[in-house]
């Protein structure tokens, strides 16, 4: 039987990078601080990388899914010239308003991931919003806030960070987290 690996489910913007108002150009694209560095680590420490990310610019006619999925590429391409492989894209496309399972914190898409990756089975919630964290809650994961996340309070929230470099920094001095 092999080993129960762990994800880090990843919010995308705020967390890997800048948030720009629904961002549809590349040239829009800003890694945060720390982040390929983080990313690499976090792949050390032997976590999969997913991000989760609710991009309703889509349903609001902002960009669209082709415009969305060369953002993506470009992100992959740049983390990858940073060492940074294997980063899996969990998008949610649809309007607030059309209440899908898959916009966060509905768990559709990491479902669907656990599905395609049965070899997972813990892992954590890296984000920025409440919504993040509600994700991790109903995931039963750990969350790890960058910023303050709302101010919002669960017994899963690990904490508040400035960003996803102190929070890898919090796990390396936690081995074996998540168990």
């Amino acid at each position: 039987m092999k080993p129960c690996q762990a994800v880090a489910f990843l919010d995308r913007d705020g967390v890997l990078i800048e948030d720009v108002h629904y961002l549809s150009r590349p040239d829009q694209l800003r890694l945060r601080p720390g982040v390929p560095r983080a990313l690499r680590e976090l792949q050390r420490l032997g976590f999969r990388l997913a991000v989760v990310t609710n991009q309703s610019g889509v349903a609001r006619g902002y960009l669209s899914l082709a415009q969305l999925h060369r953002v993506h590429r470009l992100l992959a391409l740049r983390l990858q010239q940073e060492g940074v492989y294997g980063l899996e894209f969990l998008v949610c496309p649809h309007h607030p308003s059309e209440r899908c399972g898959c916009r966060k914190p509905g768990t559709f898409l990491a479902l669907q991931y656990f599905r395609r990756h049965p070899e997972v089975c813990r892992g954590i919630v890296v984000g920025d919003r409440a919504s993040d964290m509600a994700f991790a809650q109903r995931l039963g994961f750990p969350g790890f806030c960058v910023g303050t996340c709302g101010l919002y309070n669960a017994p899963e929230i690990v904490g508040s960070f400035p960003g996803l470099p102190e929070v890898v920094q919090w796990l390396k001095q936690h081995p074996g987290f998540p168990s």
